[in-house]
């Protein structure tokens, strides 16, 4: 059913001989791992690096460069697998390497860009505090210059020198993917002399850093999630990552990607749904796919499917052509995360009470999405950027 608009037509020979690679790469070396560990809460570190070594090995920490239509066929074909995998895809793309390098042009500091690409490194995206979340504007973790910076501003005595100085980090963070296993860190802060929110780069993870693993967690168990505490910790800022529009840049990047992961759940839970109904022998030893209220719910998420499909593909090519708007990947965040999370919803009720057990995938994605519905500005928020750009009135 993937194919019922013929969407791999739409694509070029390049683009599905990509696809297939991914695919049969992440179902066949990633998929027999994850159940089990997601099922017992036992994603580690050993396990982190060999999944960040096999996605470099892959080249899918380079996609932000090239395509951005490669880049959602790499996370909807890996989100298919679990969206722990499409998490670590996303935040090493579009959130560590994909702003470094949009940043700064210091060699010291592209070093960890070249370092995710080759799988030798791992870089977490600190921006959500206990407190705030879809509001970071009041963020409260802020960053002191050190004494023999203080005090310098530019010669019309408004802006900051900002560039190649060391500051003092100080404050918390809630909820960061690759927290735990990070060797480097990306942490907006607010500057104490310009209260300007920036991105500082902790190039080292000293005992003045302190993370904890998120306790209890029932989504995103194939994946590494952290509260990460600073207490004078020493970091550099990135020379233009300054201010909040840098860090929503990069938030619309990371949406995207979402879009096309969710799609990636969607086909996956709708596939074993169908697989499991037709198998499924209830009432005068016929299939329940012969009912008729099993047959509307297959073709409502079907409908589903195929709008999410073209919603991604047409948005791809607008942004290989420069020609996106943030608030047209808001829309496709919202629109195709919703129908992800209401597919699996509904692929859990049609597999009856094998519908929570974890050997059917359908209640591990659903769980996940659970997540996938919030971060990166939740679906709420993407209503509202969505509603602004629509009446010209911001709602926030």
């Amino acid at each position: 059913m993937e194919q019922f608009y013929k969407i791999d037509s739409l694509l070029t020979e390049e683009e599905r001989i990509f696809k297939e690679s991914v695919r049969k790469w992440v179902r066949g070396e990633v998929y027999p791992r994850v159940q089990d560990i997601w099922t017992h809460g036992t994603y580690n570190e050993e396990e982190h690096k060999w999944l960040r070594s096999e996605i470099a090995k892959m080249g899918l920490f380079e996609l932000y460069e090239h395509s951005h239509v490669l880049y959602g066929i790499a996370c909807q074909e890996v989100e298919y697998v679990d969206s722990g995998i499409r998490s670590l895809v996303s935040v090493q793309n579009s959130l560590i390497a994909g702003l470094i390098e949009a940043y700064t042009d210091r060699p010291d500091q592209l070093k960890f860009a070249a370092g995710i690409k080759d799988g030798t490194l791992t870089g977490c995206f600190a921006l959500t505090e206990p407190n705030h979340g879809s509001n970071p504007a009041g963020l409260k973790t802020t960053a002191t210059p050190s004494p023999a910076v203080s005090g310098v501003v530019a010669e019309d005595g408004t802006s900051y020198e900002l560039v190649n100085h060391l500051y003092y980090l100080n404050g918390s963070k809630m909820f960061i993917t690759n927290g735990m296993f990070a060797d480097f860190m990306i942490v907006w802060a607010t500057n104490v002399e310009t209260y300007k929110l920036q991105a500082f780069l902790v190039e080292e993870i000293n005992d003045n850093v302190t993370r904890r693993e998120i306790p209890n967690k029932m989504s995103l168990r194939y994946s590494d999630t952290a509260e990460i505490y600073f207490t004078e910790v020493p970091a550099y800022p990135l020379d233009g990552a300054i201010e909040l529009k840098s860090a929503l840049k990069c938030l619309t990047k990371a949406r995207y990607g979402i879009a096309w992961g969710a799609t990636g759940a969607a086909l996956a839970c709708f596939e074993r749904a169908l697989s499991y109904a037709g198998d499924r022998i209830q009432f005068h030893e016929k299939p329940i796919t012969s009912h008729q209220l099993i047959q509307n719910e297959f073709v409502d998420m079907l409908e589903k499917i195929v709008s999410m499909q073209l919603m991604t593909i047409q948005l791809g090519r607008l942004l290989d052509e420069d020609k996106a708007h943030y608030s047209q990947v808001a829309l496709a965040k919202r629109h195709n995360v919703k129908a992800a999370l209401d597919i699996a919803r509904r692929c859990r009720d049609i597999l009856g009470a094998y519908g929570i057990c974890t050997e059917y995938d359908i209640i591990r994605h659903m769980l996940n999405l659970e997540s996938v519905i919030t971060y990166e500005g939740s679906h709420n928020i993407q209503t509202l950027i969505v509603g602004r750009e629509i009446t010209g009135i911001g709602a926030f």
